[in-house]
């Protein structure tokens, strides 16, 4: 599918706008207004994204594990909250595979939640893949950053649960990236496969307790 068709199956498929009633207000407030520039909007959109990094650091270097957890809680919170809106009132249609489904979920996630340009993949019958081109956070975050998104996407995935026929995190598949534009890469690449039965159940929580850790460990002061 090209792009076009891509989001021509995504409006079949009746997802909606999370903040439905803020965006139309920033609709009809801002966007309409000739003396508005959008860019404005990316500059806070950039110094609120800063501000989470850099709270979610001071938390963990003030208050260790338990407060790292709590960050992590919240941010779950929101990536829920916004797939659960999202989702609400979601059809699925009969003559798309469960990769297919994930895949243009994936592409409603790049494009609307975080704002990015995607370049989608499917693998065979057992893998689907994307490459964001473009990602608002490139030029402002860390490697060590971006796994805040991390959090983000582990919440959606509670938010998707049961409303697609596919588990983007945890359940019949598993997620993983595989390069990231903050680290050097062109791109960055992520790949969702079918689990295979020996493998672990949530290989994307797994990843994210490791950086987790190492987080901690940076944090901590030195004696």
């Amino acid at each position: 599918m090209d792009i076009s068709e891509r989001r021509s199956r995504i409006a079949e498929m009746n997802i909606k706008m999370p903040f439905a009633r803020a965006v139309e207000n920033f609709r009809q407030q801002a966007l309409s207004r000739p003396d508005y520039d959008p860019a404005r909007l990316f500059v806070w959109a950039q110094m609120q994204a800063t501000c989470v990094v850099e709270m979610l650091k001071e938390v963990e270097a003030r208050l260790g594990e338990e407060g790292q957890r709590a960050c992590i809680d919240a941010l779950e919170r929101v990536g829920r909250r916004v797939a659960e809106e999202s989702l609400a009132e979601v059809r699925v249609p009969d003559d798309l595979s469960p990769l297919e489904i994930g895949s243009l979920w994936c592409t409603w996630i790049n494009e609307v939640f975080y704002a990015s340009v995607e370049e989608p993949h499917i693998e065979g019958e057992d893998a689907f893949s994307f490459d964001i081109l473009y990602c608002p956070h490139q030029d402002t975050y860390s490697a060590d950053d971006c796994r805040v998104q991390r959090y983000l996407v582990q919440g959606m995935g509670q938010g998707a649960a049961g409303k697609l026929r596919m588990g983007l995190v945890g359940g019949g598949f598993n997620a993983a990236f595989t390069k990231i534009m903050p680290a050097g890469a062109p791109t960055c690449h992520f790949r969702i496969w079918r689990r295979k039965p020996d493998e672990d159940p949530d290989a994307w929580r797994r990843d994210s307790d490791k950086l987790a850790q190492r987080a901690l460990k940076r944090a901590r002061p030195k004696e």
